[in-house]
C-alpha cells in the first residue's frame, strides 16, 4: 500500500490533475482486491462500510470483478461503517459452518 501513497505524492508534486490521481488510486485499490480474491480462491465477495458509498469505486469493482465473481453490496443495512461488524459476524458464522 505504501507504493500507492508514494505514487500519489509523486504525481501531486509533478502537477498531475487530482482527477487523474484519484482514478489511479481507485484502480489500484480494485487491483489489490482482485489479487486478494485470486490468492484466496474466492468467488463471492461482500463489501460493506462507508467507503462503498463511493459510486466510482463501486462501479470499478463491478466492472472488474463482477464479470467473474459474485459481488455483494449492502442494500438492507445502513451503508456506513457500523455494518463492518455485521460483515465480520457473517464471516465467522461462515467459518464455523464450513
Amino acid at each position: 500500500m505504501s507504493g500507492i501513497i508514494e505514487q500519489i505524492v509523486n504525481d501531486f508534486n509533478r502537477g498531475r490533475p487530482a482527477k487523474e490521481i484519484a482514478a489511479i488510486f481507485y484502480k489500484s485499490l480494485v487491483n489489490i482486491i482482485d489479487k486478494v480474491v485470486i490468492n484466496t480462491n474466492t468467488h463471492r465477495i461482500a463489501f460493506s462500510g462507508g467507503v462503498f458509498q463511493n459510486a466510482v469505486l463501486v462501479d470499478l469493482i463491478n466492472l472488474q470483478l463482477g464479470k467473474t465473481h459474485k459481488v455483494y453490496f449492502h442494500k438492507q443495512l445502513p451503508p456506513n461503517d457500523e455494518c463492518i461488524a455485521f460483515g465480520q459476524l457473517m464471516h465467522f458464522q461462515n467459518i464455523k459452518t464450513t
